[in-house]
């Protein structure tokens, strides 16, 4: 459960960095939360492939 809980953190910084990143972009940003989207996604991805490699350097029994 808690690593489910950190996921969820990693999702929800990545949608705030792309929201405001198309914010920043002003009347330029997209118009759907495309931004927000990929950020979201981008974050999940960091998440697993930390979670990957933590799995690998961990001693195997």
């Amino acid at each position: 459960m808690r690593r489910f809980g950190m996921a969820l953190v990693a999702v929800l910084i990545g949608f705030l960095a792309g929201a405001g990143f198309n914010a920043m972009l002003g009347d330029q940003g997209a118009d759907t939360p495309a931004l927000a989207l990929l950020g979201g996604a981008f974050g999940l991805g960091v998440f697993l492939l930390q979670a990957r490699r933590r799995a690998r350097k961990a001693p195997q029994p």
